[in-house]
């Protein structure tokens, strides 16, 4: 049973605590220890551990006297009194949570201007009333022209036609084609529209105009003739209670469609605005239009005269079209609240609308439209010395909260006083890499300049690393615009661009050693081929729901419910998150991003600081798609109730403005950092209309309709409106060329590739394409040079 030398396929050990001491003992136990093993209390003290697999040793090199035998009837050992756990703290396991709840989304859009309230205009007159409310005769007349004109237009010539002769037949079709074109024309020559926008804005309407060249025509202008010259009798009588009341707004630009009906008043409390409502288009001429601007203009200066200001802000907003006459109006009175609201509600200049909120002591919202509509620098140049101080340290503290350290930096560079609140966005900003920290080292060096800063950036610049060329080339910029005039650096970077084989600016010559400037060689344009992409040999194991490249070598991948990553632009993690995204917002900086994980119709949103590489969760939202970009401040997203401008600086969603409303359904839409445009469908409607905004300021530039007969496809629409025949992101597209696809963006043609790609994101000059093996490439479309290929693995 026992042995005491030589070798012996041992089953158990005894292990002698009184002689080795209960510490060795333990430790001896725990090197024998295999899964299954047992531990007993022998008679004499001992212990006995009976291995689950029998084990060969030396007897008299083992940890314990050898036992081929277990014997029975032994008392098992409790080792669960070895492991202390007073040190360890206790937790007690809760079930899990329930999925987040979508958060209410909260709205800071000012109320709609209640001019009519204000001025205490109530609702038209009876007389109106019945001109406008619609004449059932007329209807009926006018149907019944119309379907007997058709009727006659269609049947006549099939007649004529079957009962003409053989050789009458051609000329008869001759007639009616020349016809038909004859009517045509005249229609379309019809003179009189609303507005001259009205006739552009949309195809006219052809059963209006039919109408016009009917018996029916006189009755039509006895009813508007009547209205005009009540309309005239009123304001001429000062009769401002009842001609306010009747009267239609003129100057504006309305929906094109043209009426038969009198115009029809404004009822209940109405916003100035830009587009008429119905009725829009009657068959006003110029002379009547001019007619009715002079009796408005007129009614405006005797209500200004007389101290009714709302009665005559409203002539001015809503009846003359002019909404920045009303809002002087109030600034000459003081009233800055009224000409704020009004002028934020009728989107005017951004400037003027933060100054007015400013001058009226609503700081809150004066910092809401600057940073909506990118406001800061022009309501800056228009306040006080002390105001825009303080307007200006606001939109430092903007830009940081948005993640924009070079927006932080240039905003607070031009006043000595907000200079040092720079520093932090520098450090930052450095810390993130990619152009943008040379740029920055650059204010560094000339706003802070220190032996260290200035070894640093010879540093840089005598480095012959070709990687360092692009750094060295940002740095140099930024110094050159900062005024940056020390010759031993100039010089540094004099001989850095003959070494990188560009081109010296012509602004470095100055500041660099004479002597060196003078000997620079001419240095040739580079040609740059368009590149095949190489994309990597085997597939992906995870799959990429989203991936965009970022300056600085980098690229964040976002993999559905496996988390998001940083990685090189090899595949190699830099930094992982436990953070689900199916979607990337990226910051039109580069500086942040926000991490969209869908669940259905509910999405939880993470930003995501790329500096500090910090992630929070920010909201959660239901029924609600975002735009792939944003400006690291306002995020673009299409919601029930329209096109939502959401501020993700808040801690709770909350919408600083809206554009369409909830009947409108978007069926495209393109955002880039300078224009934002909108594809959508009315209910009802056969057309699409077509809606383009100018960037950071919200200002509508094209609104109009898809005329062709051809539905676009969802991912074709461009930033700037233009359709494109392949897939968009921004402004790159990838196209089916003849043997391959081709990667565009406004340099052009920028790579070639035969995958079959899945997706494409653009960024920053950078254009990311995931193909269907969820393998990713990345492009730099000013170099055409290919920056990153990699498939995640499983690692």
């Amino acid at each position: 049973m026992t042995t005491f030398r030589g070798t012996v396929t041992a089953k158990a050990f005894v292990i002698d605590v009184g002689v080795i001491g209960e510490t060795e003992a333990r430790a001896r136990v725990l090197d024998l220890w295999q899964p299954g093993a047992r531990i007993y209390l022998t008679p004499t003290g001992s212990w006995l551990v009976a291995l689950a697999e029998p084990v060969e040793v030396r007897a008299e090199r083992a940890p314990g006297l050898p036992l081929t035998e277990v014997p029975d009837g032994l008392q098992p050992l409790d080792c669960a009194q070895w492991t202390d756990t007073s040190g360890l703290t206790r937790h007690e396991l809760t079930p899990a949570d329930d999925e987040p709840a979508p958060v209410l989304v909260e709205s800071t859009v000012p109320e709609t201007p209640r001019l009519r309230f204000r001025g205490g205009i109530g609702a038209p007159s009876k007389h109106v009333g019945k001109l406008t409310g619609g004449d059932v005769r007329l209807a009926l007349g006018t149907a019944t022209v119309v379907m007997l004109s058709l009727g006659v237009f269609a049947v006549v010539p099939l007649v004529l036609f079957a009962l003409a002769p053989d050789r009458g037949k051609p000329m008869l079709l001759i007639a009616f084609v020349v016809g038909v074109t004859a009517l045509v024309k005249t229609l379309a020559s019809t003179e009189g529209t609303a507005t001259a926008a009205t006739a552009a804005a949309e195809p006219p309407n052809f059963w209006v105009r039919l109408v016009m060249r009917t018996p029916l025509r006189g009755l039509v202008r006895s009813k508007h003739d009547r209205y005009l010259r009540r309309l005239t009798e009123l304001f001429e009588r000062r009769d401002w209670h009842n001609a306010l009341r009747d009267a239609i707004g003129i100057g504006q630009d309305g929906e094109g469609r043209l009426s038969l009906r009198v115009p029809q008043r404004r009822t209940g409390a109405l916003r100035p605005n830009t587009a008429l409502g119905p009725g829009a288009g009657p068959y006003y001429g110029p002379e009547v239009q001019q007619h009715l601007q002079s009796l408005y203009r007129t009614a405006a200066e005797e209500l200004e005269r007389l101290g009714r200001h709302d009665e005559a802000a409203f002539v001015h907003a809503d009846l003359l079209g002019d909404p920045a006459a009303a809002v002087a109006m109030y600034e000459r009175l003081g009233r800055w609240t009224d000409a704020a609201e009004l002028a934020d509600g009728l989107r005017l200049d951004p400037d003027l609308v933060v100054r007015l909120w400013m001058r009226a002591g609503n700081k809150e919202r004066a910092i809401d439209v600057a940073r909506l509509r990118g406001a800061f620098s022009a309501a800056i140049a228009r306040l006080s010395a002390e105001e825009g101080r303080e307007l200006r340290a606001e939109w430092v503290r903007e830009r940081q909260a948005a993640g924009d350290h070079l927006g932080a930096v240039a905003a607070a560079w031009p006043d000595d006083t907000t200079r040092p609140l720079a520093m932090v966005s520098i450090q930052a900003g450095m810390a993130l890499g990619g152009p943008a920290s040379s740029t920055l080292f650059a204010h560094l060096v000339v706003g802070w300049p220190s032996p260290r800063t200035h070894t640093a950036a010879l540093a840089l610049l005598d480095s012959d690393d070709p990687q360092l060329a692009g750094s060295r080339q940002h740095f140099v910029d930024a110094w050159l615009a900062l005024k940056g005039g020390d010759r031993e650096l100039g010089s540094a970077a004099t001989r850095a661009f003959v070494r990188d084989g560009t081109a010296a600016p012509p602004a470095l010559t100055k500041v660099a050693d004479p002597l060196l400037a003078a000997d620079l060689p001419k240095v040739p344009k580079p040609h740059r081929d368009v590149p095949d992409l190489a994309f990597p040999a085997l597939p992906a194991q995870l799959v990429v729901r989203d991936a965009v490249a970022l300056r600085g070598g980098a690229v964040l991948v976002a993999l559905g419910d496996q988390g998001t990553r940083l990685v090189t632009a090899d595949g190699r993690t830099r930094a992982r998150w436990d953070v689900p995204a199916h979607q990337i917002v990226i910051a039109d900086h580069g500086g942040s991003a926000l991490l969209v994980g869908r669940r259905g119709a509910v999405c939880e949103v993470h930003h995501l600081d790329l500096a500090s590489r910090k992630v929070r969760h920010w909201t959660t939202l239901a029924h609600r798609t975002f735009v792939g970009s944003f400006d690291g401040g306002i995020a673009v997203v299409v919601g029930p109730d329209g096109l939502e401008f959401l501020d993700v600086r808040r801690d709770r969603p909350t919408v600083v403005w809206r554009e369409l409303d909830r009947d409108a359904r978007v069926f495209s839409i393109a955002r880039n950092e300078h224009s934002l445009a909108v594809m959508f469908e009315k209910p009802g409607d056969d057309q699409l209309d077509l809606w383009r905004w100018d960037l950071p300021d919200l200002t509508l530039r094209r609104r109009g309709r898809w005329m062709s007969r051809d539905v676009p496809g969802r991912r074709t629409l461009m930033p700037s409106g233009a359709q494109s025949i392949g897939i968009v992101d921004g402004d790159a597209s990838y196209v089916e060329g003849q043997e391959c696809l081709e990667v565009y963006t406004p340099k052009g043609l920028v790579a070639r590739t035969t995958a079959v790609l899945h997706d494409i994101r653009w960024h920053a000059g950078l254009v990311t394409l995931i193909d269907h093996d969820s393998r990713v490439v990345a492009v730099d479309a000013e170099t055409r040079e290919q920056v990153a290929a990699f498939a995640l693995r499983v690692t």
